[in-house]
């Protein structure tokens, strides 16, 4: 194989292949640019490929036939230079680069015709290669081909040298048009006889397709930083769109909370204000008539018993407000096995206070059934339900239907079903149905506290409240509880009647210590202190039965007590017995968890005190053996 053929295959083989990778490129990535550049590179290996041919040992037809084609593609790779240089510069095509265009093709066209550009072979001669070259003889219309061919290609280097400064890669593809312009003019002077020197078209061909392979991969390796760049910079703007509805979202949040606080406010003012004008009012006759004995006796007690009721209702409003605490199961509650039908018993007595009477109420529950959870918080828990359901009731401001409470057993399960047949529960509603502070009543009429309540208090006793079902017929609201085995009788133990047990309560309030001295001092003797650090000098120094001490305290409380009784009498630990006004925190709830001890809630029902004085401590002391009653603040 003689150097030319060589040189012209392997331009033929490295533009095909180039070609054939920008094509695909082009498809792939959207980019028409690159589909251009093939073409260009392309035409100019299909040149050098009918050359490859030119060289072989074949016949003067055939030499013909090579010529024809070679010419066909050079008008095809100027062509392709009239369509890609456009697109490379993002413009339009210029009247001329068209009227240039179609000239190409007609070139083509006209080099197909046979005899018609040319007639014969020509052989030329190269001494100093040892070398014969051969090609077709062109006609005078082949000769006005070649030279109108190679014209355009100088009009378009021409035209790259003028835009070399606005364009990219201005001077690149002028060097390279200016290569194959030379190179043709070399080749035709070659035909003509002019000189007697090889064939170098195919090396300026060469020189094309590593132009337009550098300037393709120079424009993608662009275009890939660019859309780096673009999509840095799209993150960046993802991340500060994220940051800036995060910010909505938290205003959003916080504007709903203030919503929903204003609510609850409005209810909660409308639950505590009349029980307080109640208390005020029955104080104020108390303190008047207190030496009038022109007053009966049983006015005195009616008034002392509505205070009553109405620091219970109190007490109810702040203890659900402080329940909503437990939606996350994190306050303290004791599961034990409980008798379920005790519990509804119970919690239908705590929802009759709600006046509805216009509603029925039904219970299904078998007398067997036993659950796992705490007797206080399924109360809790059951006559919200109650209280709701009745309240579901209420159509054109009249409540009227009935309630049914059914129970039973599935496996390991007790489903506890509270239905009423109001007018069920809207779409929107529901999605919002354990939301604290929510509701759909009137401004005073509820604190939207109580299914979230509920919801909460269930979870904290691992049980599970759903909405069972809704709709026209009504709703079903259904508690999953655990089963538990039957609980068995208690042992009936009672404290011998006249027994007394030396009492030390710290708390830091002065009226609370001497209401619980009133409280229990007919039946124990009490000591008070006002501070931890009295109250562990009195529980260290002296014999003590029952020590309750108040878990918030400036000086530490429960938790400081509890550590230094730790430290050094541990025994006394079993004696103490913990009263708070609420779980403030969480580290106060875990340390309660971790201390196991019982904890009364303020304010304090005298009968469950009394409950939990005679169930704690170690067997009690006489009165006779000496103990004093009373003993002052400290």
């Amino acid at each position: 194989m003689t150097p030319s053929a060589a040189l012209s295959l392997v331009v033929a083989s490295s533009g095909l292949l180039l070609g054939g990778l920008l094509w695909l490129m082009g498809r792939a990535a959207g980019w028409p640019v690159l589909g251009r550049g093939a073409a260009v590179v392309t035409a100019a290996a299909l040149y050098c490929a009918c050359n490859v041919v030119i060289t072989l040992p074949v016949t003067d037809a055939t030499v013909v036939v090579a010529s024809q084609l070679n010419m066909f593609f050079a008008g095809l790779h100027i062509l392709a230079w009239t369509r890609f240089l456009p697109v490379h510069d993002g413009r339009a095509p210029a009247s001329w680069e068209l009227w240039l265009g179609r000239a190409a093709v007609v070139a083509s066209a006209l080099s197909l015709v046979p005899g018609l550009l040319f007639d014969g072979v020509f052989t030329a001669r190269v001494a100093w290669l040892d070398m014969d070259q051969h090609c077709g003889q062109s006609t005078l219309v082949g000769d006005a081909v070649m030279v109108g061919l190679t014209l355009a290609l100088l009009l378009l280097m021409v035209d790259r040298v003028l835009r070399r400064g606005q364009v990219a890669y201005g001077r690149t593809y002028a060097a390279a048009m200016g290569t194959v312009f030379v190179a043709g003019v070399w080749d035709t002077s070659v035909t003509l006889g002019w000189l007697q020197q090889p064939f170098i078209l195919d090396l300026a061909m060469l020189v094309v397709v590593a132009a337009v392979a550098r300037t393709m991969m120079g424009q993608v390796a662009h275009t890939t930083r660019s859309l780096e760049r673009l999509r840095a910079d799209l993150e960046q703007a993802v991340r500060e769109r994220t940051r800036q509805l995060e910010d909505a979202r938290d205003a959003l949040v916080a504007s709903e909370t203030l919503a929903a606080l204003g609510r609850v406010a409005a209810g909660v003012a409308h639950e505590i204000n009349n029980p307080l004008a109640a208390i005020r009012g029955n104080l104020e006759f108390l303190d008047m008539t207190l030496t009038d004995q022109t007053v009966p006796p049983h006015e005195r007690q009616e008034a002392l018993r509505d205070t009553v009721g109405s620091v219970d209702r109190i007490a109810r409003v702040v203890r659900s407000l402080m329940d909503a605490g437990r939606r996350s199961g994190r306050a303290p509650v004791d599961v034990g096995a409980v008798r379920l039908l005790d519990c509804v018993e119970h919690a239908l007595a705590a929802a009759s206070t709600v006046a509805a009477p216009n509603v029925d109420t039904t219970v299904q529950v078998p007398d067997a059934l036993v659950v796992e959870g705490d007797q206080g918080v399924l109360v809790q828990i059951l006559s919200n339900l109650l209280v709701n359901a009745r309240q579901a009731m209420r159509r054109d401001g009249v409540t009227r239907g009935t309630v049914h409470v059914v129970a039973r057993q599935v496996d390991a399960w007790v489903q506890v079903d509270v239905v009423d047949d109001g007018p069920g529960i809207p779409q929107q509603v529901q999605k919002r149905l354990f939301e604290p502070f929510f509701t759909t009543r009137d401004p005073g009429d509820g604190t939207g506290l109580g299914l979230a309540v509920a919801n909460g208090l269930a979870h904290a006793l691992g049980a599970r409240l759903t909405l069972a079902h809704t709709g026209a017929g009504g709703t079903t609201m259904r508690l999953t509880l655990r089963a538990a085995a039957p609980v068995p009788a208690p042992s009936l133990l009672p404290l011998l009647p006249g027994t007394r047990k030396r009492l030390l309560v710290v708390d830091d309030e002065p009226a609370v210590l001497r209401a619980l001295q009133r409280v229990l001092s007919p039946r124990h003797d009490v000591t008070l202190s006002a501070t931890v650090e009295d109250g562990l000098r009195h529980a260290l120094g002296g014999a003590v039965d029952v020590i309750l001490c108040d878990v918030m305290m400036p000086d530490g409380g429960a938790q400081q007590f509890y550590t230094q009784l730790q430290s050094t009498r541990p025994d006394l630990l079993e004696r103490l017995v913990f009263i708070t006004g609420g779980a403030t925190n969480d580290a106060t709830a875990a340390f309660l968890r971790r201390a196991g001890r019982p904890v009364l809630e303020k304010p304090v029902d005298p009968a469950a005190l009394s409950r939990v004085v005679d169930a704690s401590g170690p067997p009690s002391l006489t009165q006779d053996q000496g103990h004093p009653a009373h003993v002052p603040v400290h």
